[in-house]
């Protein structure tokens, strides 16, 4: 998750931008309210009867509430470039279990797999991105990061070295409207693709397709996330010999950790990285 937030947290936010009430009156009362629920790239408009008052109380509710989670995901975004994860967990616990609209339920979900990923509990994080999709598939579907949330499931999966469930995901995502992908998506399609290379042995074809994108990635990319792409670069740099030794060093030192750990997950489950963060400090 991190600052981008494969993602990151900033385009959660954007998806449940507002939320707008209106209220229609005559002389004698009230006879009919309208209510608009604007939510990312959908729109829901339903005429009530005066009976129905009490929904619309609660979509004020609502309003209130995707406020309070708007706030909590910036709070997020500090917290975890501090390395704080145990906080950022908790808000979005939080959240799954408060949520009374199912984007923010969603999108929580979400933020809460990826924080998984970040703690260094892979298994965790792709039984919940899965489970999410699978019970919000629509809600996703209709989001501005519906691709990054297919994606980041991939990589997930390859950091797990099931290139299979990366294949799946992958082709899902490809399958999402571009016209509503959020700004980091083409650059994290481009990391899916790299570490499926990285973990199938063709370090080379890593290193062209990143170098042959990286001023693309690295305009649409911040923070973490583009660190996390360097230390892939530096990976499949590292193995190709001596004459891509000096541009792996390039990699690794501006890969350098912002807190203690903050690369860790990257070799849990993949010895071959593991070992290459540790031999550069890369996993302290």
């Amino acid at each position: 998750m991190g600052e981008q937030t494969s993602l990151a947290p900033v385009q959660h936010a954007r998806v449940v931008k507002r939320t707008t009430v209106v209220l229609g009156f005559t002389a004698l009362g009230i006879t009919a309210i309208a209510v608009g629920i604007t939510a990312g790239a959908g729109l829901v408009a339903v005429v009530l009867a005066p009976t129905a008052i009490s929904i619309v109380v609660g979509t004020i509710r609502q309003k209130r509430q995707a406020r309070r989670f708007i706030e909590d995901v910036n709070e997020t975004i500090a917290l975890a470039a501090r390395g704080d994860y145990a906080a950022v967990r908790q808000i979005f616990e939080y959240w799954i279990a408060n949520a009374r609209s199912p984007r923010v339920a969603a999108l929580s979900r979400y933020c809460l797999a990826d924080t998984l990923l970040h703690q260094g509990d892979l298994e965790g994080s792709c039984r919940l991105h899965v489970e999410n999709y699978d019970d919000n598939r629509s809600t996703l579907q209709r989001s501005p990061v519906a691709r990054t949330v297919l994606l980041d499931t991939a990589f997930a999966w390859g950091l797990r070295g099931n290139l299979a469930e990366v294949e799946r995901w992958y082709v899902e995502s490809e399958r999402m409207t571009k016209e509503l992908q959020d700004v980091t998506a083409p650059a994290n399609a481009i990391a899916v693709k790299a570490l499926i290379d990285c973990r199938s042995g063709r370090s080379d074809a890593a290193v062209a397709l990143l170098d042959d994108n990286w001023a693309d990635c690295e305009a649409r990319l911040r923070g973490d996330s583009l660190r996390r792409l360097r230390i892939l670069r530096g990976f499949a740099r590292s193995t190709l010999g001596p004459r891509e030794a000096g541009r792996a060093h390039e990699d690794i030192v501006a890969s350098r950790p912002r807190f203690p750990g903050e690369h860790a997950y990257l070799g849990k489950e993949w010895p071959e990285m593991a070992a290459f963060l540790a031999a550069h400090e890369l996993d302290r």
